[in-house]
């Protein structure tokens, strides 16, 4: 059988679990690092799934909490899954309080925040040592540049 006929149907996806999708993952990529497979196509495979399955979940996750309510405590089982009632996406309104210590120290935070930020772009903009003088102390400082760090790596963009 080839790779490409290899198909995962919503009945094979419903009786998946952590343990056989673990060896999914570990036979495809063995597959392409043995070059049976394209990196590239199943790159595009795994990124197009996760695309769809996350607007997927998106658009149903609020028809399935509708649809049901569970007690404390009460677990749901269903296709080795365990489905149970938690609150998510807890936050907090500290602005209704009328706590001035909050306040003053939001208000710090904040600018102190906008400062750093200004002080990053302007180290980023340092390609060479240069001195600096400290505006506050008379400080005289050797400024070097930042250490830039990342990878080259493939961006994919599904159109």
């Amino acid at each position: 059988m080839k790779v490409e006929d290899r198909e995962l149907g919503v009945s094979s996806l419903l009786n998946l679990n952590k343990s056989y999708m673990a060896s999914i993952v570990h036979n495809a990529t063995s597959v392409v690092v043995d070059g049976q497979y394209d990196a590239i196509n199943a790159l595009v495979i795994a990124k197009k799934g996760q695309e769809l399955f996350g607007q997927l979940e998106k658009a149903v996750r609020p028809i399935a909490e509708d649809h049901v309510k569970l007690g404390k405590g009460e677990v749901y089982r269903k296709f080795n899954v365990d489905i149970t009632q938690a609150e998510t996406g807890v936050s907090y309104d500290f602005t209704v309080c009328g706590d001035t210590v909050w306040e003053d120290l939001k208000a710090k935070v904040d600018t102190y925040s906008r400062l750093l930020k200004e002080r990053e772009n302007t180290l980023k903009t340092i390609t060479k040592p240069v001195t600096m003088i400290n505006d506050e102390t008379g400080e005289v400082m050797e400024i070097k540049p930042p250490i830039r760090g990342g990878k080259l790596g493939l961006k994919l963009s599904i159109k």
